[in-house]
């Protein structure tokens, strides 16, 4: 079984690291927020698949750029 402690540091070092690879860092909250969305979109919508893409994209992008704007500005 692994200590949480060693998770606590385990996190921490994937954390620096997505921060300071900035481009993957906003690929990754612009995806997984957007690709769920979208998901959700078309499961309980019924919508059209193009439709739902557009939705997810647009929230991802606008969630990925506000997170790491945030961040940044709250870094310094």
């Amino acid at each position: 079984m692994v200590s949480p402690s060693s998770l606590r540091s385990k996190n921490r070092k994937a954390d620096r690291w997505f921060r300071d690879h900035v481009v993957i860092w906003w690929l990754v909250l612009a995806l997984v927020p957007g690709g769920v969305y979208a998901s959700a979109e078309v499961l309980l919508d019924d919508g059209s698949l193009f439709h739902a893409l557009v939705l997810g994209a647009v929230f991802g992008i606008v969630f990925a750029t506000g997170t790491v704007f945030i961040q940044r500005w709250r870094r310094e």
